[in-house]
């Protein structure tokens, strides 16, 4: 499990520390804040952590440590380390530190180190490191890529970054035999959404409607989605002890999709799946708060964490309810509309009252919206 990050200029980052619940995390602010890059940072070094894990109490050579220490670089898809400091500037060291416990670890990388090295500040023996990889979610739909494109990925040079390569490998492993029960019930809500069974067959995924095959190319991109973590589900990616890192995963989904999106996450979360997703939605973070607030959840632990751009670099206000981040423009801006939907409808609300008291009215005045 992951419990702290600390970054320092470190892409949009001059200096941040952030701690984590061990279920859900939800990061939020407008386009450009960093909300990917801390996805990506934590994805990156989490998976580092459960590779040298399972390594011996010598770790590796270091021909190999250097290959890990290019994770970063593939995730984030730059050319060299130095792209991740931020402002680029020559000789300035960026720095990034996860913490893991169980027990306490810390997986270090830094741009002044050997070129692309990580270090790591080893408390106890290597076996106590997290033992499942993480999964990684892009905020567009993975099925229809799927055939063929770890293959090509490897063999040619494509425009994805090694998040796409990574999510596809854990996509085309076999489902379970015997998932966990609640497993089997998410996996059976996921596949009333999407109208039938996700199903792997010849390298391509299809959706199962009874005796009948569909492509899954033929589903909406909201679908496919939603039938991407049902499959990652009934493969055992997603289970107890593992970590989520989904972008925006109310992109491409509609109001309904989008609170079912969230009892999913929600499930996850307390089913022991360390969840953290990065969204501009206030719809999405109303949908959890409200699920927080009920039964559903089972008293879900959730860490908010709000992104403020500056000049001095992105700045990060967290706590433990909504109301710790700050004031974000983007969930602002979604207030305000709505402020002006109502003023722009108040004489409708008048008509229906006048005609519910029996009086008529007829002409509409006119009103300034701003």
């Amino acid at each position: 499990m992951i419990t702290r990050l600390h970054l320092r200029n470190f892409t949009v980052f001059a200096a941040v520390d952030l701690e984590f619940s061990s279920q859900l995390n939800v990061i939020i602010g407008e386009n450009g804040t960093g909300k990917t890059h801390l996805l990506k940072v934590l994805y990156a070094m989490q998976r580092v952590a459960a590779f040298q894990g399972r390594r011996s109490e010598h770790r590796s050579t270091a021909a190999s440590e250097q290959s890990t220490g290019l994770k970063l670089q593939n995730v984030f898809r730059v050319q060299e380390s130095q792209d991740l400091v931020r402002n680029a500037a020559p000789r300035t060291e960026a720095v990034a530190e996860v913490t893991f416990n169980s027990p306490e670890e810390v997986l270090r990388y830094s741009t002044l180190s050997e070129p692309g090295a990580f270090t790591i500040e080893k408390n106890r023996r290597a076996g106590d490191w997290e033992k499942r990889l993480g999964v990684y979610l892009p905020a567009r739909e993975m099925l229809t890529i799927f055939p063929n494109f770890v293959s090509v990925y490897e063999s040619t040079v494509l425009e994805f970054d090694e998040t796409w390569r990574d999510t596809s490998v854990l996509l085309g492993a076999p489902q379970l035999r015997n998932p966990d029960p609640w497993a089997m019930k998410a996996i059976e809500q996921l596949g009333r959404l999407i109208g039938g069974e996700i199903v792997l067959q010849s390298g391509r995924f299809y959706l199962k409607v009874g005796k009948t095959m569909r492509e899954a190319s033929l589903l909406a991109e909201g679908h496919r989605k939603l039938a991407t973590v049902a499959q990652l589900i009934a493969n055992g990616s997603l289970q107890n002890g593992s970590c989520l890192f989904w972008d925006e995963p109310e992109a491409n989904l509609n109001p309904k999709l989008v609170r079912q999106a969230a009892q999913v996450i929600m499930v996850l979360a307390r089913e022991g799946v360390q969840v953290f997703i990065a969204t501009h939605s206030l719809f999405l973070l109303r949908e959890l708060e409200i699920l927080g607030e009920t039964d559903f959840a089972g008293s879900v632990a959730a860490r908010y964490f709000g992104l403020h751009g500056s000049q001095q670099g992105v700045e990060v206000m967290q706590g433990d309810t909504p109301y710790d981040m700050g004031n974000i423009a983007a969930l602002e801006e979604e207030l305000r509309q709505t402020d002006r939907f109502l003023a722009a409808n108040e004489f409708a609300r008048e008509r229906l009252e006048a005609a519910q008291s029996g009086k008529r009215k007829t002409k509409k005045p006119k009103r300034q919206i701003g």
